[in-house]
């Protein structure tokens, strides 16, 4: 006998009201207090770096100040620094807490470059506003009209050379007349925090749970009518399919990269050079030689994923060579990760062109490399495939520095060093940049003189790539989404074999053959991927495999029941309802909870 009476009883409709109601509300407050809390913990991190950057540019400016007064009487009339003088104040700004790229310059009244980074600018007297035009860049023409003022503060600023946004602190320095000025890139100083992480998702998990109980007293799902709780029911799948999908959109347009404390992107010739002087004066410090820097430059052309953990790539490397400087150089490079190469070798040079102390050299090479690949989110996973370069004798004091003069366009986003007609079917090719890496040796290679206490910067080529969506979608979720809805379908006919119509009458061994069938397929699905991507760990789109075959027992174990004529209330209630309610709403939220484990 199906159970048609209310699904609760006065009494706890009314209770049920207010519950939802008290439910609700203390849910969005739970969001507003956290929303609260995130807002005023960034604007600290703010507020610390706007103080900090304050204080580093106003104690540098006086120190600068002061050693021009005692070096140089004649600075004014002069407007330029001696080397001594560019040294210390290379050395001062150095030590100060820049981020890993950040750096600083120095400007007279006329806005003439009296110390930057890079030395040309010294040597060539550039000037800022002339170099603000060049960039088409308002931003800087306006700090410079600022500093030659004499005021001081600082500015947000989008570097118009790597497109990164940060901060410009600047300061006036009375011995030129002019100002210092100090740039921090934000993505250094002001990191996301395993506190803000946190933060987010405690801010998410309340607007979800608050949006349901908005839903309930909505949709009136307390009354117990049927046309409520379906409502319910479709608008809860919604929400929680909102949120999955927000999170997988999150991962293939975020970026997270290997190891990201210990790596330091260098796409600007600036905040290169600031990186080298630090480094620099590092081994300096610990009474080591200085090493000698090997400008290096990369061209891809070809990108090709052979295997789960093999990437085919082809291009021209070159390398510029000072004869004075390099005279002692071991000429070439390595790269540690090729496994295996072309009929033409790992590379073969191409050419080798000298001009005045000069020597350039270019390779073509074609190398498939070895690389450890992380699926645990596949297939919403990002892919980086980093070519590792090295000196080609690692123990004679050299490493090896991007060759920025030589690109054209230096963003990130505009993929510098990638050929425009470079394929890559099923990815989307995001970014592309020259990166440090700290590593430490624990030998010495039969070298007594190799220090095994020094963390060597090793150059990489980095190319961040995401799977396109449709590609995703149609080879990973088609097949997914097709069995989900059929069981669907098939929870929809199982209903109460005494007031089934003959057309929807089922037997158990029906229902049994069909989901045995279902997960078979389901199977050999899981199967066939783990037969393409070799991994210890289990991948995200596995645990919608195994979500499936939960449903599927579960659907299956519904008709046994049913056939077996049970009287469990769940499935008696309105010939089965409650089960056919809950199908979207189980395996959605189950899937959320797998994804936020993953993600």
């Amino acid at each position: 006998m199906v159970n048609t009476a209310p699904l609760f009883s006065s009494t706890w409709q009314r209770w049920g009201v207010r519950f939802s109601l008290l439910l609700c509300l203390a849910s969005f407050s739970f969001s507003g207090l956290i929303f609260t809390s995130y807002s005023n913990e960034q604007q600290q991190q703010l507020q610390a770096v706007f103080d900090l950057g304050q204080e580093e540019v106003s104690r540098a400016a006086k120190q600068i100040d002061a050693l021009l007064q005692n070096g140089n009487a004649e600075l004014i009339a002069t407007d330029s620094l001696t080397t001594e003088q560019i040294k210390e104040i290379r050395l001062l700004i150095t030590s100060l807490s820049l981020g890993k790229t950040g750096y600083g310059y120095i400007l007279n009244d006329k806005g003439t470059f009296l110390y930057h980074p890079l030395e040309e600018f010294i040597k060539q007297r550039t000037n800022v506003f002339d170099r603000a035009q060049e960039l088409k860049s308002e931003e800087i023409r306006e700090l410079a009209e600022r500093g030659i003022r004499g005021e001081k503060g600082f500015m947000p600023l989008v570097d118009p050379t790597t497109g990164e946004a940060g901060w410009i602190f600047y300061h006036p320095v009375v011995t030129t007349k002019g100002f210092l000025a100090l740039l921090v890139y934000e993505n250094e100083v002001l990191p996301l925090t395993q506190s803000l992480k946190r933060k987010q998702f405690a801010l998410g998990s309340g607007i979800i749970v608050g949006s349901f109980f908005l839903i309930v007293l909505v949709s009136r799902a307390w009354t117990g009518q049927t046309q409520s709780l379906w409502i319910l029911s479709v608008s809860t799948a919604l929400l929680l399919a909102i949120a999955i999908g927000y999170i997988w959109y999150s991962s293939l347009t975020g970026e997270s990269y290997r190891n990201a404390a210990e790596i330091v992107e260098v796409n600007n010739p600036a905040g290169l050079q600031s990186f080298l002087d630090e480094y620099t004066q590092t081994v300096k410090q610990s009474n080591q030689t200085v090493p000698i820097y090997i400008p290096t430059g990369i061209f891809l052309q070809t990108l090709k994923f052979e295997a789960a953990n093999n990437v085919f790539v082809s291009g021209y490397l070159w390398q510029k060579y000072n004869r004075k400087k390099h005279a002692q150089v071991a000429q070439g490079f390595m790269m540690p990760e090729a496994i295996t190469a072309t009929d033409l070798g790992r590379w073969i040079e191409v050419y080798r062109h000298q001009e005045a102390e000069e020597e350039v050299i270019g390779w073509y090479f074609e190398v498939t490399l070895r690389q450890r690949f992380d699926y645990t989110r596949y297939p919403f996973d990002s892919k980086e495939i980093w070519l590792r370069l090295l000196p080609k004798e690692v123990t004679q004091n050299t490493v090896l520095v991007p060759d920025l003069a030589s690109y054209a366009r230096l963003l990130p986003r505009q993929l510098p060093g990638l050929d425009h007609n470079l394929l890559l079917p099923g990815w989307k090719i995001r970014r592309s940049f020259f990166d440090y890496q700290f590593n430490l040796y624990d030998t010495n290679f039969g070298r007594p003189n190799f220090s095994t206490q020094t963390r060597v910067p090793e150059l990489y080529f980095t190319v961040v790539a995401t799977r396109n969506f449709i590609t995703v979608f149609i080879s990973n979720f088609m097949p997914i989404l097709v069995v989900t809805f059929m069981m669907f379908g098939i929870e929809l006919i199982i209903t109460n074999q005494a007031q089934a119509e003959d057309a929807r009458k089922f037997s158990a061994l029906e229902i049994i053959s069909v989901g045995g069938g279902v997960i078979f397929i389901v199977l050999l699905d899981q199967l066939n991927l783990r037969s393409n991507i070799v991994t210890a760990s289990l991948i995200y789109i596995e645990y919608i495999y195994f979500a499936l075959y939960f449903v599927i027992i579960l659907i299956t174990l519904n008709a046994l029941l049913i056939a077996l004529g049970s009287k469990c209330w769940l499935i008696q209630y309105r010939d089965n309802l409650i089960p056919k309610l809950l199908y979207w709403p189980v395996l959605l939220g189950v899937l959320l909870f797998l994804t936020l484990l993953s993600f």
